[in-house]
């Protein structure tokens, strides 16, 4: 798989969560069982991004060593830099937006 394939399936995937997650009302219910459920949305999404995070580093690292290599052609320089600027943003996105839904679902949790 090419570097731009595997670029593809993890903006992608990125792209996913941070719709998924932002179509999502901000606020849970003030039920408990909605606390809960949102709860376990972020946790889950927030164990993705664990497990992702390697990927996302790595597609970074690769795409820093074709930028440098002087023989590829400018153009593919500048579109490898360019994909690799955008993931790093939405990836700040979704980590931003999953942490805020996060503290925000803690101040809601009733005090047990």
């Amino acid at each position: 798989m090419t570097w731009h394939e595997r670029y593809d399936i993890l903006y992608q995937w990125v792209n996913d969560e941070y719709v998924r997650l932002g179509s999502r009302p901000p606020s849970p219910k003030a039920s408990f069982g909605g606390i809960k459920r949102q709860e376990s949305v972020i946790e889950d999404l927030i164990e993705e991004m664990e497990t992702k995070a390697e990927e996302v580093n790595k597609i970074i690292d690769e795409g820093n060593h074709i930028i440098e290599d002087d023989s590829m052609p400018e153009s593919e320089r500048k579109v490898v830099h360019e994909k690799m600027i955008a993931l790093h943003d939405h990836w700040n996105k979704l980590a931003t937006l999953t942490s805020g839904r996060r503290l925000m679902n803690r101040a809601m949790k009733p005090k047990t």
